[in-house]
């Protein structure tokens, strides 16, 4: 796929809340008209890697 069909692209994310890193070099690629879903366990960042996709928490990026 093209580059134009990228809708979403987070690499090596670092992030969490109140100085506390709950993403750690977590990484997501989105194409469009992909389907994806975010499955893991409670506590393992699923929220707040969909809150930093969306600049609702603090995240930086690790360096390469």
């Amino acid at each position: 796929m093209s580059q134009q069909d990228l809708i979403l692209d987070m690499q090596s994310l670092i992030g969490g809340y109140g100085g506390n890193d709950i993403l750690k070099g977590a990484s997501l690629t989105v194409q469009r008209n992909e389907i994806v879903v975010i499955v893991g366990p409670n506590g393992a960042g699923k929220s707040t890697l969909m809150k930093s996709a969306f600049g609702l928490v603090k995240r930086t990026c690790s360096p390469p």
